[in-house]
């Protein structure tokens, strides 16, 4: 599919897609695997899975094979990595970047709410 034709409901329909465009844009270049999205964004490898395909065939994603060694075993997975060209990618990797600053007032407001803290 090509990257001008979508929606941005396809884009951002459903919470794991919205966890992997958060990870793909702030991350860069990085290439990630299945399995390493699934884990580090604690996602069934199914859900994780069929978003990477949707965000892959919009656009948003590409991927190629990625070659790992384990001991003396070398093992191929598809990675994923951010299309930087894609349309909506900066303003999609700004909008992210600036609901950061956000999360640590909250977080800054609920060690606030424990009261003193005392080192021993």
């Amino acid at each position: 599919m090509n990257d001008k034709n979508f929606t941005l409901e396809q884009l951002l329909d459903s919470p794991a897609k919205i966890r992997l465009i958060k990870l793909f844009t702030r991350n860069g270049d990085k290439i990630f695997t299945l399995k390493e999205a699934a884990v580090f964004l604690r996602l069934s490898k199914k859900d994780c899975g069929e978003a990477l395909a949707e965000l892959a065939e919009i656009g948003f994603l590409k991927s190629k094979t990625k070659t790992a060694a384990k001991g003396r075993k070398k093992t191929r997975a598809v990675g994923y990595f951010a299309e930087q060209k894609f349309c909506l990618f900066p303003e999609l990797k700004s909008a992210i970047h600036k609901t950061l600053p956000l999360k640590m007032e909250k977080f800054a407001e609920k060690i606030a709410k424990t009261g003193r803290i005392k080192l021993l």
